[in-house]
Order: C-alpha cells, then sequence, then structure tokens
C-alpha cells in the first residue's frame, strides 16, 4: 500500500516539479547560446559574451539552492493542504496506517529532491560544455584544505555529501513534527506549526551547542573538522527519527483536522 500512496503523490505533484525541471534545463541553454553568439567587444577581450558567462556561472549556486528551497516549500504545503485541510478528511478514511501516509510523502519529497539534484547537475554541465566541472570542484575542495591528508579531504567530502543529502530528510522532519503540535491546538493551527518549528530550531541549536561543548570539555581534545560534521550528522539524524515518531504518535492519536 505504501507503495502506492508514493505513486499518487508523485502523480499529484508530477507536473509541478517537471515545469521546474524544464525551466532550469532551457535556462542552462539559453546562457549555453548566449555565449557563443554573442559576440566579443573591446580592445581588452571582454564583452557581453564573457558577461553573460559570468552571470550564469554565478547563477548555478543560486539555481541548487532555490531549488532546494523551492522543493521544501512545495512539500509543505502539499502536506498541509492534503493532511491537515479538506483532503485529510478523504485521506484519513484510507485503510492504511499513520506512518505510511507520512512516509510516503518523505519518500516522495526525497525523490523530488534528488530529482532535483540531478537537474541542477545537468545545469551546470551544460554551461560548462562538459562533465568535467565535477573535477574541478574537487580540486576546489582541496585547495581550500591545502596541506591536509588526502584521507581527511575524502572524509571531509564524503561527510559533507552525506550531510548535503540528508538536509531535506531533516527539514521535512522537523516540518511534520511542527504540524503535529500545532495540530493539538484548537484554533491557529497553522500559525502555532510555525511558532513550534521556529521553537523546535532555536532549542535543538542551543541543546546541540552545550552538547558540543560539554562533551570537548570532558575530552579535552579538539575535534576534527570531519568529526564535527559526522557529530552533527548523527545529531541530525536522531533528532529527525523522533520527530517524525512523536508526530505520527500525534497524528494517530490526536488528530484534529481544520
Amino acid at each position: 500500500m505504501l507503495i502506492k500512496l508514493i505513486k499518487y503523490e508523485i502523480l499529484a505533484d508530477y507536473k509541478k516539479y517537471g515545469i521546474m525541471g524544464i525551466a532550469i534545463v532551457a535556462l542552462a541553454i539559453l546562457a549555453l547560446i548566449s555565449e557563443k553568439t554573442a559576440p566579443l567587444y573591446g580592445s581588452s577581450g571582454y564583452g557581453y559574451s564573457n558577461f553573460i558567462s559570468a552571470v550564469f556561472a554565478i547563477s548555478s549556486v543560486f539555481i541548487i539552492f532555490a531549488a532546494s528551497i523551492l522543493l521544501i516549500v512545495l512539500s509543505t504545503i502539499r502536506f498541509y493542504k492534503s493532511f491537515l485541510k479538506d483532503e485529510g478528511y478523504l485521506m484519513h478514511t484510507l485503510p492504511v496506517h499513520t506512518w505510511q501516509l507520512i512516509a510516503s510523502k518523505l519518500i516522495t519529497a526525497y525523490i523530488w529532491f534528488l530529482f532535483l539534484l540531478i537537474i541542477s547537475a545537468v545545469y551546470v554541465t551544460i554551461l560548462n560544455g562538459n562533465i568535467t566541472w565535477i573535477k574541478d570542484f574537487s580540486e576546489g575542495f582541496s585547495v581550500g584544505f591545502y596541506g591536509e591528508s588526502e584521507y581527511f579531504l575524502n572524509s571531509l567530502m564524503i561527510s559533507s555529501l552525506i550531510s548535503v543529502l540528508l538536509t531535506p530528510f531533516s527539514y521535512l522532519a522537523h516540518i511534520y513534527f511542527s504540524f503535529a503540535l500545532g495540530n493539538l491546538f484548537s484554533k491557529n493551527k497553522l500559525a502555532m506549526s510555525v511558532v513550534m518549528f521556529l521553537a523546535i530550531n532555536f532549542a535543538e541549536r542551543v541543546i546541540s551547542s552545550v552538547l558540543m561543548t560539554a562533551y570537548l570539555v570532558s575530552i579535552n581534545v579538539d575535534m576534527t573538522l570531519t568529526e564535527i560534521t559526522n557529530s552533527n550528522t548523527l545529531l541530525s539524524i536522531v533528532l529527525s527519527v523522533i520527530y517524525l515518531i512523536a508526530a505520527e504518535r500525534i497524528f494517530a492519536k490526536k488528530l484534529n483536522l481544520e
């Protein structure tokens, strides 16, 4: 049944994400055409095409960032409307467990995250004209930590990649738990959900800072950047799982649709 729910979620949103993907690729092609066709001018050799190239190169980072933010926004709206609004009255009558409903939305959102990640990679590849940007990125990463061992660099890169891949999971877990807490209020559920989200994030930052400081003091050793990244990632995973379990229990026992 979980597979059917995921299929339903994908069918509900594929047009929005499909349009986003097409727009990103079209933008990259437009940038490439502008760079190839615009004539240079000026004695220095720098002209319109160089300016366009620079603008779209900088936009690569913005595109990836904007796509991630838009994913979170669309996933949040989708969850709120289909889980807690009018559509929720139908969804919660399905012969499935609450955890399956939450899991289907979480998995589907992650599928779209991977889709946008791939599209963003295609965007950068089109702008560069080849796939060598991956090697350039790796070399640039190494330059930023010049003098460090290859093992350290590989460990840090892997840790950073895992952290990035888990970011949507962490954010959505926070959002689902916030909606679950907001659901407990009789009025202004959406507003209270936002308040709960801000409060949870503030409390989490304070607690994680205190725990990290206490741990460093207890072992009296400076942690490496890789160890700090791994510790933060592990803490994020643990808290996200706790949030999802708590959200599922609240929705299963205390569901209060608007």
